[in-house]
């Protein structure tokens, strides 16, 4: 056997730390015969799998294996199964907020009856063409809770169609947390929808200054009495705790963590994500992090969220097996917005829609138009072999396919960023999993 392509070996506080991209698998190697052989596998050689411990096999390969093969084909045949379908639903695009960062249109217009009507519908006719096994949908905006109402309807209906057909089915909303109540929050969880991702940007002050409600006040005290309610509660549910962050709030990022540590429990964790110019009518004004260093402050934060006890699970997760894989490339996974156009990318800007819309939602079924979906999934090779894709270790967790947007319009691959902190991130993860033993 030789090593796997795709396992990276790291020396953290004199342990020895092995990984692969491919299979998930981690270890911590101590015992000396193994650490002995695992160094003759890094130098090039090959070995009888009889003189390798079980644990050592994991982290390699038979010698006629070609795994960049098996690494593409594995993804491919993991999300081209019709049998499990995604959306993100966009039933407004109103909000409360006007975050300083923002790219989105406040339409005030919302869904109808016939608009989920509708929805149910094709949910069922695709589910007698291709037998569902798995369903997702996710409630996004704008701001969702602002039509609470017809998602709460919408979702007891299509609950009874898959229980009983025998579909599972999960759900999760991207809410900004100022209209999520204790009662709405238990009745959204006790149906089903039990994940929320919530944006806090760091501590009040920071926070305040880039999502201020639209009347010009502060929105974190109303967020914070709403998640301390969750958390007082002991209701079965995940809160990801999302913080967008600039200069400013990086410079206060410990003082935050230390205040989610101290008021929270383990349903809630943490993920950040820079701030950029996304397009917004603030972005000539806005002063964002240079895009050529984030990925090392983002480590930064990793490592700081991990010291406070937290986990950044959404970073953890980036480093798995097709982590970095956006949904938009995935082919049964669509963005439903009011237009009634299925697109592949929450950019909603009809610019984009000449490559970004696959197809719509008409009358009691989903019309799709295949060329389209499958210029827009499917992977570039021509370019991945330009870019050195099939000789990168990390080509497990992309797969080369990066932005599928930019892939589809401009024909460009992009880097992500754990081509660099990969072994940073593997380490804060140990440091963390190591930190629950205590």
């Amino acid at each position: 056997m030789k090593l796997s392509r795709y396992t990276q070996i790291v020396e953290y506080e004199g342990k020895i730390l092995v990984f692969n991209l491919l299979n998930d698998k981690r270890a911590v190697c101590t015992d000396p015969t193994d650490l002995k052989m695992i160094e003759r596998l890094r130098q090039g050689e090959s070995i009888d799998p009889a003189k390798l411990s079980k644990g050592v096999q994991t982290f390699c390969v038979d010698e006629n294996i070609d795994e960049r093969k098996v690494c593409l084909g594995l993804l491919q045949s993991a999300y081209w199964d019709k049998r499990q379908l995604n959306f993100i639903v966009l039933p407004t695009m109103d909000c409360m907020f006007r975050c300083k960062y923002c790219y989105e249109n406040k339409d005030h217009e919302a869904i109808d009856e016939n608009f989920m009507d509708d929805f149910a519908e094709a949910i069922r006719t695709y589910h007698l063409r291709n037998r569902l096994k798995n369903l997702s949908i996710e409630w996004y905006g704008g701001e969702p809770l602002m039509v609470y109402e017809k998602i709460v309807d919408f979702t007891k209906n299509l609950n009874h169609f898959c229980e009983t057909e025998n579909i599972e089915h999960t759900y999760s909303m991207t809410t900004n947390g100022y209209l999520l109540s204790f009662d709405k929050a238990k009745t959204l969880i006790e149906m089903g929808i039990r994940k929320f991702q919530i944006t806090v940007d760091g501590v009040k002050e920071t926070h305040d200054k880039l999502r201020p409600h639209k009347n010009g006040n502060g929105t974190w005290n109303t967020i914070i009495e709403n998640l301390l309610a969750l958390k007082n509660s002991t209701l079965d549910f995940h809160v990801m705790i999302r913080v967008n962050y600039d200069t400013e709030v990086v410079e206060r990022i410990s003082e935050f963590y230390k205040f989610v540590k101290d008021n929270f429990d383990d349903r809630f964790t943490v993920f950040h994500h820079v701030i950029s110019k996304w397009g917004g009518a603030n972005d000539e004004e806005m002063e964002v992090i240079d895009p050529s260093t984030s990925q090392y402050v983002d480590t930064l934060l990793v490592e700081e969220a991990v010291d406070h006890g937290l986990k950044p699970d959404m970073n953890f997760y980036f480093t798995k097996f097709g982590g970095r894989v956006c949904y938009a490339n995935r082919p049964y996974f669509y963005i439903l917005s009011l237009d009634r156009k299925l697109r592949k990318c929450t950019f909603t800007d009809e610019k984009y829609d000449a490559f970004n819309v696959v197809g719509y939602l008409r009358a009691g079924e989903f019309e799709i138009d295949e060329k389209k979906l499958l210029n827009f999934v499917m992977p570039d090779y021509e370019k991945m072999n330009e870019k050195g894709c099939y000789d990168c270790q990390i080509l497990p967790i992309c797969h080369g396919l990066s932005c599928a947007l930019r892939r589809a319009k401009n024909q460009v691959i992009d880097c992500v960023e754990e081509k660099i902190n990969v072994k940073d991130n593997i380490i804060q993860e140990y440091k963390y999993y190591l930190s629950l033993k205590k």
